[in-house]
């Protein structure tokens, strides 16, 4: 389990978190869409970061 969402970390893998709010300006959204092809690649090739959080997740 995800110690930060309450959720297994089996289904954390294949999911993306992408929080927006009324303040989210279309430059920021622009900014994600332009880095996410570059994101979706490190993630599926294992390089993505654990939240750090999680006790099983630290070293």
């Amino acid at each position: 389990m995800c110690c930060a969402r309450n959720v297994p970390a089996t289904s954390l893998r294949g999911a993306i978190r992408f929080p927006l709010s009324r303040e989210t300006t279309i430059g920021e959204i622009d900014q994600l869409l332009r880095a996410l092809s570059g994101i979706v690649a490190r993630l599926r090739a294992g390089r993505s970061q654990s939240c750090g959080q999680c006790p099983s997740n630290q070293s």
